[in-house]
């Protein structure tokens, strides 16, 4: 019988222990499917709860621009009244 050292995948295979090598029994692949069953749930709460999050923020960025479009209105405005006051009065 002729043997060669194992290369490769046989190599990384054989360093692992006997447990990590061998096919998980139906008992731990049901809990397997179950565990990341529970993590994908976790996951699309989470991504949820970003899009609404990001929404809520879109919502008041929006808010917040428009307040700013209407004070800058508002100081221009004023700002004419008081170039125009302090042109009357210069006369």
């Amino acid at each position: 019988m002729v043997t060669t050292p194992a290369g490769g995948l046989g190599a990384a295979l054989k360093g692992l222990p006997k447990r990590a090598r061998a096919k998980p029994d139906k008992a731990q692949a049901a809990a397997r499917e179950a565990k990341l069953a529970k993590l994908k749930e976790e996951l699309a709460a989470l991504e949820d709860e970003a899009r609404a999050s990001e929404t809520e923020f879109d919502r008041r960025r929006t808010e917040l621009e428009a307040d700013a479009e209407r004070s800058q209105a508002r100081f221009q405005a004023r700002r004419m009244e008081l170039g125009d006051a302090i042109e009357k009065a210069r006369r």
